[in-house]
């Protein structure tokens, strides 16, 4: 009985016998075979309860009833195995692997997707490609990764005069473009219909200068609760903007710390960074100066000197600490008024002045008899009583100009 070449199908015989018989087992063939679709390809024996028509591709190493044809095409048909040896190119789909499967005269193998994809008129994933859009992906996220550093798009255009942008679109009309449109200056464009286009920012290619064609709108102002802008000034060179947000014309005083003292000058303390602070020292409005008392100065850093008060017998005089720790007081310079000498004559009480006419006396002028007890004694000198209440004055007048001592005891 002769076969077909390809699928081996039986042929019928000239006054063949139950011809019937032939015929039916060709048509089972072809059923098996064409389209042919397998459970399986990596059994090495048959499957404990197959079923009429079950499909598979013998593994290698087959065993039981399978054995001896490994690599071959079994099918179950009338309760037995039957088995198709495959021809070089036919193809199988194989369910469990969701896979095709092409027989090389060997083994079944996938095609799989080729290695490398060179000069493709189109390319559509999951979308047509068209001549306008030789590259189109329909998805919801696109995603270009490194290959171990960098990651770089690149857009290239032929001419400066050309186009080479990202356009975003809004059911394929235009909204937003950026790039090089039209020129090598970069440009962020907008369109509210796709038709009318607006430029929103250029950057100049040249010097990197940016320009915004249609202005910007009205920002935030600066207040005392928010921030922004700083608002208009209303003119004026000496305006300066408050904390409020409120221009205004400086005071003619700087403000101070609240908590100082009036008339106090203030300093500058490196403890606390504070730039204003308050010190004892005061300045009247009259220009007067007025220095606390200081019992223990610290002594001054060399080449100055601490000016301070101290309290002298009661009293607070001007006094100075040098580097060296040494105090001492402010004495009265002679040499900025008028200098007179008074002598006693005798003891008589009467008193002399020189340089300055005659002297007017108020109190009780005495003078005092020279002794050589000690130096003091051996001055010739001329004392004063003053008027018997204790802190009353006496001295000599000469002419407009006062001259006294001040008593701190009666007489």
């Amino acid at each position: 009985m002769s076969e077909t070449v390809h699928l081996q199908l039986p042929y019928l015989d000239a006054a063949q016998a139950q011809k019937h018989v032939t015929h039916n087992e060709a048509l089972s063939l072809i059923d098996a075979i064409v389209q042919l679709s397998v459970i399986s390809r990596t059994l090495t024996a048959p499957p404990v309860s197959p079923l009429e028509g079950d499909r598979y591709l013998v593994a290698a190493a087959a065993t039981g009833a399978w054995a001896g044809h490994s690599g071959a095409f079994a099918f179950r048909l009338d309760g037995t195995w039957r088995f198709v040896l495959p021809r070089v190119g036919w193809q199988a789909w194989c369910a469990a692997e969701a896979t095709l499967l092409i027989y090389d005269g060997v083994a079944w193998n996938s095609p799989g997707i080729p290695s490398t994809l060179q000069n493709l008129a189109l390319l559509g994933v999951n979308t047509t490609a068209d001549a306008a859009n030789k590259l189109s992906v329909a998805s919801a996220n696109v995603l270009l990764t490194h290959a171990g550093s960098d990651q770089r798009l690149k857009i290239n255009k032929a001419a400066a005069g050309n186009t080479a942008s990202l356009l975003f679109q809004d059911g394929f009309s235009g909204r937003a473009e950026f790039g090089l449109t039209g020129d090598d200056d970069f440009h962020l464009k907008v369109s509210a219909d796709g038709a009318a286009w607006f430029e929103a920012l250029t950057v100049n290619s040249t010097n990197g200068v940016v320009s915004l064609p249609q202005g910007l709108s009205a920002l935030p102002v600066f207040t005392a609760a928010a921030r922004g802008l700083a608002p208009l000034s209303g003119g004026g060179t000496a305006n300066y903007l408050r904390a409020d947000g409120a221009w205004a014309a400086p005071p003619s005083d700087v403000i101070g710390p609240a908590g100082a003292a009036d008339n106090a000058l203030t300093r500058f303390d490196t403890a606390t960074g504070k730039l204003l602070q308050s010190s004892g020292v005061l300045v009247s409005d009259a220009a007067e100066l007025s220095l606390p008392a200081v019992a223990a100065p610290a002594v001054p850093v060399a080449g100055a000197a601490t000016a301070f008060a101290q309290n002298v017998g009661g009293r607070q005089m001007l006094a100075f600490r040098a580097p060296a720790g040494l105090e001492r007081p402010v004495q009265p310079f002679l040499g900025r008024g008028r200098v007179f000498r008074w002598s006693a004559a005798g003891g008589n009480g009467v008193s002399t002045a020189d340089g300055s006419g005659a002297a007017v006396v108020t109190g009780t002028a005495t003078a005092r008899t020279i002794a050589a007890t000690r130096f003091y004694t051996a001055v010739r000198k001329l004392g004063f009583a003053s008027v018997a209440t204790a802190g009353g004055s006496s001295g000599v007048i000469p002419h407009s100009v006062l001259a006294f001592w001040r008593g701190n005891a009666a007489g």
